[in-house]
């Protein structure tokens, strides 16, 4: 990518966030909603999470392929994530926007660790916009609400409160969404997903009981291993 395009984007960047930090500090009710957005897992992948339980127990003609393409967006999302953490890992480190002391930005001390890793790309944006790009292949009317939904309720806190530039979450979004479109065309994955379709029919208590336990990770973001991780590389860097 040209230098002068790398600039522009780090312009504007930069800019986004002074201009949106103007609102910082002015409304409470504002900065305490975004706040609690921000930490709060039932607001932010919980409700995917009951939108593709909605769609897996839900009665219609056409259930077997839904249950296929569930399986499928769940399994793309994971990989999704692991790609966006890659990426985080080999590209050029890039910080957060709230330690860019150049930008004077006003933010609360919100007790956010501080990231071991890159903030591009957000990991939230793909994983969020990997999942919204699955529902909307399984259903248009769904996948436009869940786009909403990582957008303003996903995003938007994490770009208030300086956790990522706009070109972090954009690009996020951008990985997550190729990603699915990418993936839709493998032959391969029918094999993957008839298989574990096949455990459900066979061994429907581990199926459902790993299911949950997936599930409830993808609620919470992967929060306890990606702490892990944290300290992983932190031991392998120290190494």
């Amino acid at each position: 990518m040209p230098l002068s395009i790398v600039s522009e984007i780090v312009a504007l960047d930069d800019w986004c966030l002074i201009w949106l930090n103007q609102f910082m500090f002015r409304w409470p009710l504002l900065d305490g909603s975004m706040a609690w957005l921000l930490n709060a897992d039932i607001i932010k992948f919980v409700p995917m999470v009951l939108a593709v339980c909605w769609l897996w127990f839900e009665s219609t003609p056409t259930q077997a392929f839904n249950r296929q393409l569930l399986v499928e967006s769940v399994l793309t999302s994971i990989a999704a994530l692991i790609i966006a953490r890659l990426l985080a890992l080999t590209l050029p480190f890039r910080d957060r926007p709230f330690l860019n002391l150049d930008l004077h930005l006003s933010l609360p001390l919100l007790g956010q660790p501080l990231r071991s890793w890159s903030s591009f790309p957000s990991d939230h944006a793909v994983m969020a916009f990997a999942l919204a790009a699955s529902l909307f292949r399984l259903s248009p009317k769904i996948g436009l609400w869940a786009y909403f939904h990582a957008a303003v309720f996903i995003c938007l806190p994490r770009l208030y409160f300086g956790l990522h530039y706009p070109s972090d979450l954009i690009g996020g979004g951008l990985i997550g969404i190729t990603f699915v479109l990418a993936t839709s065309h493998l032959q391969r994955r029918i094999a993957v997903t008839g298989f574990l379709l096949d455990v459900e029919r066979k061994h429907p208590a581990m199926f459902y009981a790993i299911g949950f336990l997936v599930l409830s990770e993808v609620g919470e973001m992967f929060a306890s291993f990606r702490v892990l991780t944290v300290h992983i590389f932190r031991a392998f860097r120290n190494f």
